[in-house]
């Protein structure tokens, strides 16, 4: 059994996408606003044009699948183990907007933290931006997707997390609040057993 506050206890994509059980942050994610909308429609009948899935597979294909770790910590327990939790970055990040202005700061916060990001927006012309709409019933089919962003209204907020619930694999979160910070990375706990080391000679020591 997991012990609260030493082996933080969870899963990592086909379990759950958010921080693990009895960690130093699961308590804070109930803490949060549940959803901020920003209540902006998307009008896909405005001209704008409707990608198609092999543009942008190409654009998330030429992200790096680098990930660097923001932070790590030592959780102290009263056995014979190590234990070890470590923050990293998401990985590849879809920024919808819908906005030009969303998007932008979307991804800007997104890269902050170590993620790489791809913005899909129409009317966007930067580096790593596709400028069209992206049918959200292709974020099914996309692969090497690790979250998305999206501020826009609840319809389409409704119809992405169709798309990605309908995804096999890993789970891919829909971010909608402004704490895209927290909700950008993952944990991952490593536990050691070091009894046959000698386990842990300070405890050994206590007890003796």
């Amino acid at each position: 059994m997991a012990v609260v506050g030493s082996q933080p206890f969870g899963g990592e994509g086909l379990s759950g996408t958010g921080p693990k059980a009895g960690g130093p942050h699961y308590v804070k994610r109930f803490a949060q606003a549940e959803i901020i909308e920003k209540g902006i429609s998307v009008d896909v009948n405005q001209g704008h044009a409707r990608l198609d899935l092999q543009t942008l597979q190409a654009g998330l294909d030429q992200l790096s699948q680098y990930r660097t770790t923001l932070s790590s910590q030592a959780m102290t327990g009263p056995t014979g183990e190590s234990n070890k939790l470590s923050v990293l970055p998401i990985g590849k990040v879809l920024c919808l907007g819908p906005t030009v202005e969303l998007a932008k700061s979307q991804a800007g916060r997104a890269k902050a933290i170590g993620c790489e990001a791809l913005i899909v927006c129409p009317g966007i012309s930067e580096l790593n931006a596709i400028d069209g709409f992206l049918p959200r019933s292709l974020l099914t089919e996309l692969k090497g997707l690790n979250a998305v962003i999206c501020q826009s209204d609840s319809n389409d907020l409704k119809a992405i997390r169709q798309a990605l619930a309908a995804r096999p694999g890993a789970l891919v979160p829909l971010v909608c609040e402004d704490n895209i910070e927290d909700r950008c990375v993952i944990e991952r706990h490593v536990c050691i057993d070091t009894t046959a080391a000698g386990g842990n000679v300070s405890l050994l020591a206590s007890m003796g």
